[in-house]
């Protein structure tokens, strides 16, 4: 069965499940985020929580006048990296179940994290507390307001209705602020950038302190990866194809750990062209926690992205956005190599001197543009400037800013 069938069937399913919750809960109050506690109660709900919603509640956590509560429909990610005992755990059947929970909870904060903007907008509109929304990737910054796919209209609707309605802003990058002034969304006063950060347990002593005479210069790359036929899910905005068919001009090694649970075929293509290339190898996924050690081995963490030729993606999708594995190359204690089109991750490379800036075209000769750089010196800057973007230095201004509220 392809992919795509099994897409719409757990998609009626759950759409399914979600009518039959509808009737039921007409009829029954799930009162389990119904409290009596003296404690600050914050609710942290969603469907899929990521790394960096289970680092800050952790954080929230570990403070004794908190009742953290975290609610979500898919809590895999949990099994992959530590949980505090203090965060109770509650999983909803479906967004019916969602909204009859939370319109009974009397959290004095609530934190509406994005995996899917539908989940997050039926926290906002049944919620009675002061409502953040944590948001992560934006969606209407890749083709608009009216995509030309089918469910991204409808992560697009929810994204508008999101921004517009929540007290408050937990921003992962300036992406949501730059869509709220492209498109004319409201954007809330009450607001923090937060960036994902590293995460100080997760830091690697450097590996590799120099160049010189190293005739095998490796590059890693962490994440979703994709084939020529596979443009469609990375959006136009990472061809590795482009990549590949440069390294053996550029005598380069690359080394691509996929996602965890990425489904094969999204990169089938590539796994033909490891045979024939021996500049290419891929290997299983690594579970985030243990991802630092693993590609702390290579030299550079790579971030090709680079927009498709004639892809309908809008221009500016890049500019502002920010990825997890560029945290994750930090930890390793590796230098980054980074696309000019990723304007913000590159200010970020430019400003501390950790890498180097490549445009599309520098591909073939990236090999001669690396050795016009210090490589010892910036692995020195990437092991200072790691400490500055953790999220242990700079919790406290998460901590002061949900304590204002």
């Amino acid at each position: 069965m392809s992919r795509f069938l099994t897409n719409v069937l757990v998609a009626f399913q759950n759409e399914c499940i979600n009518i039959f919750d509808f009737i039921k809960y007409l009829f029954i109050q799930d009162k389990s985020l119904k409290l009596n506690t003296n404690k600050k109660f914050i609710l942290i709900a969603g469907r899929a929580p990521n790394y960096r919603v289970i680092k800050y509640a952790n954080l929230l956590a570990s403070d004794s006048k908190n009742l953290i509560y975290l609610c979500a429909q898919d809590l895999n990610l949990l099994k992959q990296t530590k949980v505090s005992d203090n965060i109770k755990l509650i999983k909803y059947r479906s967004i019916s179940h969602l909204e009859n929970m939370v319109k009974h909870c009397n959290a004095k904060v609530t934190i509406a994290f994005c995996s899917r903007t539908r989940d997050a907008a039926s926290v906002l509109k049944r919620s009675k507390s002061f409502r953040l929304l944590d948001i992560y990737d934006c969606r209407t910054n890749c083709f608009g307001e009216n995509p030309p796919l089918l469910w991204l209209k409808s992560e697009v609707k929810f994204e508008k209705y999101n921004l517009e309605n929540a007290d408050g802003i937990i921003a992962r990058n300036l992406e949501s602020k730059d869509v709220s002034r492209r498109f004319s969304f409201k954007f809330p006063s009450k607001n923090i950038l937060f960036l994902d950060y590293c995460d100080t347990e997760n830091f690697q002593p450097p590996s590799k302190n120099s160049l010189t005479n190293e005739k095998d210069i490796s590059l890693v790359y962490s994440g979703g990866i994709f084939g020529p036929s596979s443009l469609k899910s990375s959006w136009g905005i990472i061809d590795f194809d482009i990549l590949i068919k440069s390294l053996p001009q550029s005598q380069l090694n690359l080394h691509l750990y996929p996602f965890p649970n990425e489904p094969i075929s999204y990169y089938s293509e590539l796994l033909e062209m490891e045979k024939t290339n021996p500049y290419l190898t891929i290997y299983p996924s690594v579970s985030n926690f243990k991802l630092a050690s693993e590609i702390g081995k290579y030299h550079f963490g790579i971030l090709p992205n680079f927009k498709v030729d004639d892809y309908p993606i809008l221009d500016f999708k890049l500019d502002m956005c920010t990825s997890n594995k560029f945290f994750n190359y930090l930890e390793a204690g590796i230098p980054i190599i980074v696309s000019n089109e990723l304007k913000f991750m590159s200010w970020i490379v430019k400003r501390y001197e950790i890498g180097i800036v490549i445009k599309k075209e520098d591909l073939k000769n990236l090999r001669n543009i690396i050795f016009e750089y210090d490589y010892g010196q910036m692995i020195k800057n990437v092991i200072t400037v790691r400490d500055k973007l953790s999220f242990q230095h700079n919790n406290h201004r998460l901590l002061t800013f949900l304590n204002k509220l």
